[in-house]
């Protein structure tokens, strides 16, 4: 007998975060060409069959063929295919039948993209249907994907393609087809970076289709690294909406350590709490693709679980640990900021001076957040007044002192008593 379960535990709301926050890069953001699963391997008899199937008579069994024939990647499509150029020569005409309705016709766009050589002579149908404004726009965006999957043997067209890109008569969804054709081209594609970078920068276009261009840009990869500095100022241009810019900080982070010169304006960009957090999010994760950070960088991560309503600050006490490599100083510091569930009781000498010693480590970056700077002020007043401090621990007081007078904060009157208590026991002993 199947046992009833009587009771099953609700999910917290920071778990089902966590599992959005993991899933939808995958989905969404510019490695998601590397991430997609792959597509099914066809067997002989299946290939016979569809090929079969489109030299029907019945214009639906074409289409239904060549539905199918679109599903199959190029190299294995080229391996099984016996007589390539009959299909080729088939789906060219079937995609230049306006008789067949569009969505069929995308479906023989799409396999003329996958017969690289073969399907690369039809090239100039492609490009006209394209080019005619009387088409559905998704059509027209797939046609000019299609172009992308011809890889090498399609580059030769990359720039019929970029000016696609350039042309501003042409809709929208045209535009980002090209931007993914581009992408797919390797190092041809490469060369019309800066044309993909224009359109990132146009803001005549749509945030949206400009975010979804920079996910076309991301997935060049490595042909895109001589290209770094001109993807970062697109980053630190601040007219540029902010959803673009997020999209091109997770282009350098996903660029590894080529991107390590642009760390800091990524730490920048994530200081700017008008940004949606989820696009923080994935720009400060993507960093980990680049190098470990430092103990006074690493701070610019945990300044985001200060946030105003920020519901996930865990997770933001995560990445600090995670992009640190999770540090003897970084545990220590988390010990007292970035809402720690409870704070120490009691620190011996050493552990003190351990504590303020990390603290002076990230005073200086720590100015640039006022929450976090806030919240370390406390703290230090806090640890100055837990620890039984010696004469040689003044000038370690002082510096604190020092840098919270020169703030203007309050907590620098405790750190004062402290010294002063200090000064006087001295006093007294000699």
């Amino acid at each position: 007998m199947f046992k009833r379960i009587s009771k099953i535990r609700k999910l917290s709301p920071f778990f089902l975060f966590l599992f959005t926050l993991f899933l939808t890069p995958l989905l969404t953001l510019p490695w998601v060409g590397a991430q997609e699963p792959p597509k099914p391997k066809p067997q002989d008899w299946q290939i016979n069959g569809i090929v079969a199937a489109i030299e029907d008579s019945y214009p639906e069994v074409k289409k239904a063929g060549f539905y199918k024939l679109a599903e199959y990647e190029p190299q294995d499509l080229k391996a099984m295919l016996k007589k390539p150029e009959d299909i080729a020569q088939k789906a060219a005409n079937f995609l230049k039948d306006d008789t067949v309705e569009e969505f069929f016709r995308r479906s023989a766009a799409a396999a003329l993209g996958n017969l690289g050589e073969t399907g690369a002579k039809y090239v100039p149908d492609i490009l006209n249907i394209i080019k005619d404004e009387t088409l559905d726009p998704f059509f027209r965006r797939d046609a000019a994907t299609a172009l992308g999957n011809l890889g090498e043997a399609g580059a030769k067209y990359a720039p019929d393609i970029a000016n696609i890109l350039k042309d501003k008569t042409l809709n929208l969804f045209v535009h980002l087809g090209a931007a993914e054709a581009l992408s797919n081209m390797g190092k041809a594609g490469a060369t019309y970076t800066p044309d993909i970078l224009n359109f990132l920068q146009d803001e005549t276009v749509d945030p949206n289709a400009r975010y979804d261009a920079a996910e076309s840009l991301g997935n060049m990869r490595e042909v895109i690294v001589p290209y770094i500095p001109d993807i970062a100022s697109l980053l630190k241009d601040e007219t540029i909406d902010l959803q673009v810019r997020g999209s091109v900080a997770v282009v350098l982070g996903n660029l590894g350590e080529a991107a390590a010169p642009y760390i800091p304006d990524i730490l920048n960009f994530l200081k700017n709490e008008k940004t949606d957090y989820l696009t923080r999010h994935y720009a400060a994760t993507t960093l980990g693709n680049i190098r470990k950070l430092e103990l006074n960088e690493v701070i610019l991560i945990l300044s985001n679980a200060y946030e105003i309503k920020q519901k996930y600050f865990e997770y933001w006490r995560f990445l600090t640990y995670f992009l640190s490599g999770g540090t003897d100083d970084v545990k220590t510091l988390m010990k007292w900021l970035g809402n720690p569930q409870e704070l120490p009781t009691q620190l011996n000498n050493k552990e003190g001076q351990k504590t303020l010693e990390v603290f002076i480590r990230v005073w200086e970056n720590a100015q640039e957040l006022p929450r976090l700077q806030n919240d370390l002020a406390e703290k230090i007043a806090v640890v100055t007044r837990l620890v039984s401090w010696k004469s040689q621990d003044i000038d370690l007081l002082q510096h604190h002192y020092n840098n919270l007078k020169a703030g203007n904060l309050t907590e620098a009157n405790a750190v004062e008593s402290v010294i002063n208590n200090i000064l006087n026991k001295f006093i007294l002993k000699s």
